[in-house]
């Protein structure tokens, strides 16, 4: 994965993700430049942030989704999930 840093490289991210308008949008909404600590964009194969690279998390969403799974069904899995990538 290719990681860069620097406000030119997430605009230029930005650029070929495709999310420079909706980016400048969700700055503005926010109070300008000055208000917004930190961006991070991942794609497949890139990176790029700002400041501070982010930090890896899992997210469990309540409810499966509508599929009929549990919060205690969805993290167990997630679980096995994290286990089986840290095994290989």
């Amino acid at each position: 994965m290719e990681i860069k840093r620097g406000g030119a490289e997430v605009k230029k991210h930005a650029i070929e993700a495709g999310i420079d308008e909706d980016l400048t949008r969700i700055i503005a909404a926010f109070g300008g430049k000055a208000a917004v600590k930190d961006i991070a964009i991942i794609t497949p194969g890139k990176m790029t942030y700002i400041h501070e690279k982010p930090t890896k998390s899992v997210r469990v969403i309540p409810g499966g989704l509508g599929r009929g799974v549990t919060l205690k069904q969805a993290i167990k899995a997630v679980d096995e999930q994290a286990k089986q990538r840290k095994l290989k």
